[in-house]
């Protein structure tokens, strides 16, 4: 059998910025970590959208942290022509892709800056609602 793909696939996912500030003595090894998280979608053409997320991290959670990050990352989502639903999937879906590749960029930020690993928390995809009444939801 045939495997039957979604029409939308991420063509492209990369790195718009990144930045790391940390004080010049890191002594903390446990706290509080502040994640704060933003995301968009652009709708490029009927055939392409974007997903845009933006994570700032500060460790530990306090006025005077020791570590800052900020990054950003893009998802390139394409879809064959006629397919009307690609706005709806990257804003409902794209963000954990792109959230997903960005938490494994920062964490290895951190491993090159000399200090331990920052690994943001995962997020929580909800499962999808049935459209058919009649149909459990997954």
């Amino acid at each position: 059998m045939e495997p039957t793909w979604h029409p939308v696939q991420l063509r492209e996912v990369f790195v718009k910025s990144l930045s790391l500030r940390r004080t010049e003595i890191f002594e903390a090894t446990e706290g509080p970590l502040s994640v704060a998280i933003n995301t968009s979608t652009q709708v490029v053409s009927d055939v392409e959208a974007r997903s845009t997320v933006d994570v700032t991290v500060a460790f530990p959670q306090s006025d005077e942290p020791e570590v800052e990050i900020s990054a950003s990352g893009v998802g390139v989502f394409v879809c064959p022509p006629g397919y009307a639903h690609i706005r709806e999937f990257v804003e409902s879906q794209g963000g954990y892709f792109v959230y997903t590749f960005l938490r494994v960029v920062i964490s290895n930020a951190t491993v090159q800056a000399g200090i331990p690993p920052i690994v943001l928390p995962l997020v929580q995809i909800p499962a999808p609602q049935s459209q058919n009444p009649e149909e459990p939801n997954m």
